[in-house]
C-alpha cells in the first residue's frame, strides 16, 4: 500500500479566515515560517483586522502597512462583505484628469 502525501496549495498563506481570539473575530491569515529552535515549519496568525457578525471586514493596521501588491494575493470568503477594503484600493489608483 502505498501512502501519497497531499500536494502544498500554494495559495494557503493568502486565504483569510476568521479566528476568534479573547472574544474578537478577526480575518487572519497563516503564512508559514521555520522555527529558529528546531527548524520545523510553523504557522503563526496575522490578523488584517476585524469581521462582525455580520461577516463585514473592517480593515487594522497590518492591512493598511502592507503594500498593495501584498493585499492583491488575499482571498477573502465570497460571503465577506469587504467594501471598506475596496474603498482602500479605489483612493490608491491614480486618477485620471479631464
Amino acid at each position: 500500500m502505498t501512502i501519497l502525501a497531499r500536494h502544498v496549495d500554494p495559495d494557503t498563506q493568502y486565504r483569510v479566515k476568521k479566528h476568534i481570539n479573547g472574544g474578537y473575530t478577526y480575518a487572519s491569515t497563516q503564512p508559514p515560517y521555520i522555527d529558529p529552535d528546531t527548524g520545523k515549519k510553523k504557522y503563526r496568525h496575522v490578523h488584517l483586522g476585524t469581521v462582525d457578525e455580520n461577516n463585514k471586514f473592517t480593515p487594522g493596521y497590518p492591512f493598511f502597512l502592507s503594500t498593495p501588491e501584498e493585499r492583491a494575493l488575499l482571498i477573502f470568503p465570497e460571503d465577506w462583505d469587504i467594501s471598506e477594503a475596496t474603498k482602500l484600493k479605489r483612493a490608491e489608483s491614480p486618477q485620471r484628469r479631464a
